[in-house]
């Protein structure tokens, strides 16, 4: 005989709606780097790399990466003494732009080591630990974006091994929106798909505004993926990156130009590797 809950039994005799309890969204649970990964350093492009288990079984892992610079700061204890920490609110400057720190490496798993002005025999330590763990495999950071959320697959695309290749560039036709000028004059300047960028960088970089040194923002008719590193390039058509991209660019379709219909005045760059996003 199937049995009946007693709840949903009195439920029924007194004619009740027999609530049902929705399905929670579960929360990618964060892990130790220590005990997940294996084969850790700190690249001097700026990238904490490991190789770290996905959870499928204990063997299986993927090489993933976090950006450090735009999470790092140089702390001020005192006039003369300074340390590396993670900034509170990210995007502060990192350490290597500082001018103060010139070299970086990693003691074991975790611990981060800098030569550094300002500091009592010149090292200074950081254990990436306590603000980046292990998302099924994923390296991912909690400094910018809170509660991380790991990719459903990891990427085809293999972190780039060279310093020189690891930039994306932007390319495309665009123009300005400048009272009383002529737009032409601003795209003579410009770059244009057949050649040029107007920004290069190495960082995951969200809803950033591309601005021409003497007319003010730059929106681009045509948008442009440039560099040899797997980057992901996405346009919006306002400068708050609101509601859907209407470009997308992969990987593979870099250097080909993307006519977006509306002026692009935004963009995103991120990782098509396993590479935090932020």
């Amino acid at each position: 005989m199937k049995s009946i809950p007693l709840l949903s039994l009195f439920a029924t005799i007194l004619g009740l709606p027999i609530a049902s309890t929705a399905p929670t969204e579960s929360i990618a649970r964060g892990e130790s780097i220590s005990t997940r990964c294996i084969n850790t350093k700190y690249d001097q492009g700026g990238w904490f790399i490991g190789e770290c288990l996905t959870g499928q079984d204990d063997t299986t892992r993927i090489q993933s990466s976090v950006y450090l610079r735009n999470k790092i700061v140089f702390h001020k204890i005192s006039e003369d003494v300074r340390r590396l920490d993670f900034a509170v609110a990210g995007y502060n400057d990192g350490y290597s732009q500082s001018g103060n720190c010139w070299d970086c490496w990693l003691t074991n798993t975790t611990i981060l080591t800098c030569k550094c002005n300002y500091v009592p025999g010149y090292l200074t330590y950081l254990d990436l630990e306590s603000r980046i763990k292990v998302y099924n495999g994923h390296l991912l950071s909690d400094v910018i974006k809170p509660n991380p959320t790991p990719p459903a697959t990891p990427s085809k695309y293999l972190f780039p091994s060279n310093d020189s290749d690891r930039r994306w560039g932007i390319g495309g036709n665009g123009t300005c929106e400048i009272p009383n000028l002529d737009p032409s004059v601003c795209e003579k300047l410009a770059p244009s798909c057949d050649g040029g960028v107007v920004a290069i960088d190495e960082a995951p970089t969200h809803c950033y505004q591309v601005f021409q040194s003497y007319f003010g923002p730059f929106y681009f008719r045509d948008l442009q993926l440039k560099g040899s590193a797997a980057w992901r390039l996405e346009g919006w058509d306002n400068d708050k990156c609101e509601g859907e991209p209407i470009v997308k660019i992969e990987p593979e379709q870099k250097d080909t130009c993307f006519k977006a219909g509306n002026l692009i005045r935004a963009v995103t760059i991120v990782p098509g590797w396993n590479g935090d996003p932020w």
